[in-house]
């Protein structure tokens, strides 16, 4: 038995796994929505549990299959997992790290399946200028 045999298929494994599972990646994405517009909008906090407990239990099954989250929240900007969708300045996210999360990204295993969409902070923001003078500062 060759040493190639058992990597491809580890190989085909995982080619075998990552179709369905990407399949299933909008019906995530619909649950996060649905449980952030469900807490926004003060829904019955028994029907928001429920709604916890099967967005839980969809992703501990996937889970089980390698599917993990990239949670960009607050990360260094790195374009290998994340995907820029625009990049806004703020005094209180520093320059290069992701200022929001749009949409999760998510692993199968080791593989990137799909990038996490993000909007990156340019820093500055509102924060006046080191250089003006202070009495300049106050009359603009």
């Amino acid at each position: 038995m060759s040493a190639r045999r058992p990597l491809r298929s580890l190989a085909l494994a995982l080619a075998a796994r990552r179709r369905p599972v990407r399949e299933l990646l909008p019906v995530l994405d619909h649950f996060h929505l649905a449980l952030v517009a469900a807490e926004e909008h003060q829904v019955q906090a028994a029907i928001l549990e429920g709604f916890r407990k099967v967005s839980d239990q969809m992703g501990s099954a996937l889970g089980k299959f390698g599917l993990s989250p990239v949670d960009a929240r607050g990360q260094v900007f790195d374009p290998t997992v994340h995907e820029v969708i625009s990049a806004i300045p703020s005094a209180d996210v520093e320059e290069n790290k992701v200022h929001t999360q749009l949409r999760r990204g998510y692993r199968l295993g080791e593989l990137l399946l799909r990038p996490a969409q993000v909007i990156v902070s340019t820093g500055g923001g509102d924060k006046p200028a080191d250089d003006v003078p202070a009495k300049e500062k106050k009359e603009k």
